[in-house]
């Protein structure tokens, strides 16, 4: 694990909020959202199938945003390359 920043304020969940969206390293301080940890929040997407899962979570992840912002890319992969056997 690397040094982050925490105290930065995460914009865009009230565009999302009626997403599966899990909160780990936040606080709420008035009426903003700031990050006080590592992995701040997990996003959680439904469909039909993994692949549609999968691009609904980083569709939700490209509208929630705040500094130095790190997402994995690679969520899901090893699952998809299983269902195409």
């Amino acid at each position: 694990p690397e040094k982050y920043q925490t105290g930065m304020r995460i914009k865009g969940l009230d565009v999302v909020k009626d997403k599966l969206i899990f909160h780990a390293g936040t606080r709420r301080e008035s009426h903003e959202v700031l990050t006080i940890g590592g992995r701040v929040i997990n996003v959680t997407g439904l469909g039909k199938n993994l692949k549609i899962a999968i691009n609904e979570a980083y569709n939700i992840v490209r509208k929630i945003n705040f500094d130095n912002k790190y997402f994995r890319k690679d969520i899901g992969k090893r699952g998809l390359k299983y269902l195409e056997r």
